[in-house]
């Protein structure tokens, strides 16, 4: 082969190449932040399977959506309130109106979109199809309760470690602009383990939710 023909065979292997990549669908980790509405699952479907094979938990951080894959981690934010929440896509769906998300019912009061039924909220994703965060410096936390005072913080940690309770401590967080002291239990690489100890904790405390956070102080 001619040094010519080697050039315009290469060039020819190039252009394939770029014609396949641009093809592909964008992965999780490229997808950017976006707006749309949600919605919140009908009571009525608590205990029926969803489209991983898990059945819908009314109480769990759980989601559908059309198109993101299933496992992938998201964050969605009201964008009326500032309030977020940390959810799992395991289904498929919202089929209806023009809805971007149905998260459930835990999801929902975290979120304040009980009562309204739906709201514009920003859908981050931020972590891949088996759970775990995109960001390498990131991990979840499950937060019991946030305080404004970190002595009020402190206490509530010292009263878990003499009821028994799952190891706490106390971390730093900005929510909204102002610094908070979160009480948590992390870090978790994978959210299902972060989902488990929720589940567990959730006997004894209302509210509990998960974070995403810089895994080192």
């Amino acid at each position: 082969m001619t040094r010519r023909h080697h050039l315009r065979h290469l060039t020819t292997l190039l252009m394939l190449c770029a014609l396949v990549l641009t093809g592909l669908p964008a992965a999780a980790s490229e997808a950017p932040a976006k707006r749309g509405r949600a919605s919140w699952y009908s009571g009525d479907l608590h205990g029926k399977k969803t489209a991983s094979g898990e059945v819908y938990d009314m109480n769990a951080l759980t989601a559908a959506h059309k198109t993101l894959p299933l496992g992938t981690v998201v964050r969605v934010t009201n964008l009326s309130n500032g309030r977020s929440v940390l959810v799992t896509v395991n289904d498929r769906g919202p089929y209806r109106g023009n809805r971007d998300i149905d998260v459930s019912y835990s999801a929902a009061k975290q979120l304040g979109i009980v009562k309204p039924g739906s709201a514009a909220v920003r859908i981050e994703v931020l972590g891949d199809a088996r759970g775990r965060p995109l960001d390498p410096d990131s991990a979840y936390f499950v937060r019991i309760r946030s305080y404004a005072s970190k002595a009020e913080a402190e206490r509530l940690v010292r009263r878990l470690e003499r009821e028994g309770e799952a190891a706490a401590r106390v971390r730093a967080r900005t929510e909204n602009g102002r610094k908070r002291w979160m009480v948590c239990v992390g870090p978790f690489r994978d959210f299902d383990d972060a989902r488990a100890l929720r589940r567990h904790l959730m006997q004894r405390h209302a509210d509990i939710d998960i974070v995403a956070d810089r895994a080192r102080d």
